[in-house]
């Protein structure tokens, strides 16, 4: 799923960056960094996503069947 231009994007993303690549709010992307299968990193109070693992979650959200879009 990995290209260049997800390759552009910061190394760890945020909530708030979280929502602009799915088109959500931010409370749902906060929602999102609150469950359990989701690839977050607590640094201090501030909660971090790994970009890479961010994209390999989304890709295992999709049905067996759309996997290979």
């Amino acid at each position: 799923m990995q290209n260049n231009t997800t390759q552009t994007l910061p190394f760890a993303l945020h909530a708030e960056d979280i929502a602009r690549i799915l088109g959500i709010s931010r409370s749902a992307a906060y929602g999102l960094l609150r469950r359990q299968d989701f690839p977050v990193l607590q640094v201090g109070r501030r909660k971090i996503i790994p970009r890479d693992r961010f994209f390999d979650w989304v890709e295992r959200q999709l049905p067996r069947d759309k996997q290979r879009l």
